[in-house]
Order: C-alpha cells, then structure tokens, then sequence
C-alpha cells in the first residue's frame, strides 16, 4: 500500500507571519487592497488563512480573495473554502 508522507503540522495557535504585502484586486471588494504575502513553501500542515491573501510557492501562486479560507492539508494540498456557503473550491 502506498502512502502520502504527512507535512510538519502545525502547533496550536501558531499562524505564519506575511513575509511581505502588496496591493491586489479582491474580486469581493470590487477594489485593489493592501494584501499579506505568505511563503507556502514553509507552511505546516493545519495552517489556516482567512482572504484577502497571496501564498507564493516556488512553481505557483494562490490568491484567497476576502470571504474565503485556506488550509493547508496533511499531505501538502490547499484547500479553500467559501466561508459564507461552507463550500470547498
């Protein structure tokens, strides 16, 4: 059986500090808004992040517009959540 190898969780309560910000157009909003930057290369799994945010990876980027929440998984997936509908995108 194969088995996905688990991501570094998380310790309760510990959320990354943005390495930076810069201005994005936040869909919602229907504005561009000063917006925290996160380095998902050293996310541990558990983290969450509420929108407006940008997480930057080495061979992508995930923009989490405001209403919306993203978790980093067990297994090094995002996922992210409508938090008004409780639906995953």
């Amino acid at each position: 059986m194969f088995e996905l190898p688990r991501s570094e969780r998380a310790a309760a309560g510990e959320q990354p500090e943005p390495r930076g910000s810069r201005r994005m157009y936040d869909p919602a909003l229907r504005q561009s808004v000063e917006t925290p930057i996160y380095d998902g290369e050293t996310m541990k799994a558990g983290t969450q992040l509420q929108g407006p945010c940008i997480v930057e990876l080495i061979t992508t980027t995930i923009i989490v517009p405001t209403g919306f929440e993203l978790t980093y998984g067990d297994h090094g997936s995002f996922i992210m959540r409508d938090v008004e509908r409780g639906e995953r995108v």
